[in-house]
């Protein structure tokens, strides 16, 4: 009889790791999307990218179902799960501030992207009948003001 030379004997026993859970994945790499949108914007790609700032929201939700399912199912990812939700929210908290920025602080002109020397201008020249067009023409504009009963 021969004895069996393949069977290796190790002092550890060998524990099987729990897996990363698929949606704290999902919700990291809907981040870096998102954050390639914001990064992207000033540049020739940036109308492409603008709109992946939208996956942020579905992000969110992909983050606290990742939570929940690693406490439940006793899975890898919360890091991930955590540093995507944190993130989401740091965007969520700039586009607040940055609407009521220009929604209450800023005057009217602002929002229309213009200066306050520029409204002046504009009104100026409504005031002596006619503005300048989009390739510095001069055009009159006829108002024509109708009651609503």
């Amino acid at each position: 009889m021969s004895a069996d030379t393949t069977r290796v004997d190790s002092s550890e026993p060998s524990v099987a790791r729990a897996k990363v859970n698929t949606l704290s994945i999902v919700s990291i790499v809907l981040v870096a999307a998102s954050a390639m949108g914001i990064a992207v914007r000033p540049w020739s790609w940036g109308p492409i990218f603008a709109g992946f700032t939208v996956l942020v929201i579905p992000a969110v939700g992909a983050g606290h179902v990742a939570l929940q399912q690693i406490k439940v199912r006793r899975e890898r990812g919360a890091i991930l799960a955590y540093v995507a939700l944190g993130i989401c929210y740091l965007f969520a908290t700039y586009a607040l501030v940055s609407s009521v920025y220009y929604g209450i602080v800023s005057t009217p002109s602002e929002r229309a992207g213009l200066s306050a020397g520029d409204s002046r201008r504009q009104l100026g020249q409504v005031a002596a009948g006619g503005t300048t067009g989009l390739h510095g023409r001069r055009s009159s504009s006829t108002m024509l003001l109708v009651d609503c009963p």
